[in-house]
């Protein structure tokens, strides 16, 4: 989202690592019309709860920039990790707090157009918002207007938010949620063997030292003497 990378600064991300592009003469690949341009970016992601910082982010993001009769179409592109923050806000804003610490995934691409400049061919400012990002790419003065966006989130366990620009940023519950669920172990189903009721089986064996049960007699035979 375009508040996507507004927040602190200085965050320490503990995700899975991932390479940051080191920094070089030229910031930007490309050929004819679009260049590209490559930034590691390490922020706070901030959603709709309270309080509203709820991720680390650690993002490979890649800038593509094409000139066209009227100025640049551009379309920003990030990749990269995120681990929720115990006790924030969940990020669709219905309320309730993050219960753990658990990694997951981001993708995110954001549509703008630039004009009234040109590109610097430098690094971007990775501390601004993904639009002041953007416009720190370009000579002083250039307008940079920003289009459509959508960035999805999901947890190692399953858990999916999407922040777009058709969705109302990301607010409601039919923009998923991520709560922080620990992936729990499936509960073994007992088989029909494990539960049936064992039936006893009478012995025929005498228990030691007891007397053997007597086998009964006739007693209607007749009596002699």
């Amino acid at each position: 989202m375009k508040r996507l990378l507004a927040g602190a600064g200085a965050a320490t991300v503990a995700v899975l690592a991932i390479p940051a592009v080191a920094s070089v003469a030229s910031a930007t690949t490309g050929t004819g019309k679009c260049t590209t341009v490559h930034d590691h970016v390490n922020k706070t992601d901030n959603g709709h709860g309270t309080p509203s910082e709820w991720a680390d982010l650690s993002l490979n993001r890649s800038t593509k920039i094409c000139k066209t009769s009227t100025g640049y179409d551009i379309t920003l592109t990030d990749k990269g990790r995120l681990r929720t923050i115990k006790g924030a806000g969940t990020p669709n804003g219905t309320g309730g707090q993050i219960l753990n610490r658990v990694p997951g995934v981001v993708y995110g691409l954001y549509s703008l157009t630039a004009t009234g400049g040109t590109p610097t061919g430098k690094h971007g400012d990775t501390s601004l918002s993904s639009t002041e990002y953007v416009k720190s790419l370009f000579s002083d003065g250039t307008t940079v207007t920003g289009g459509k966006y959508a960035w999805a989130y999901q947890t190692l366990c399953g858990e999916k938010w999407l922040d777009s620009s058709v969705n109302s940023d990301g607010q409601g519950p039919a923009a998923g949620n991520i709560t922080g669920k620990r992936c729990g172990k499936p509960t073994p189903t007992p088989s029909s063997s494990d539960t049936a009721t064992p039936t006893p089986t009478p012995s025929t064996s005498t228990p030691a030292g007891e007397a053997p049960v007597p086998t009964p007699v006739n007693t209607d035979l007749p009596v002699t003497g």
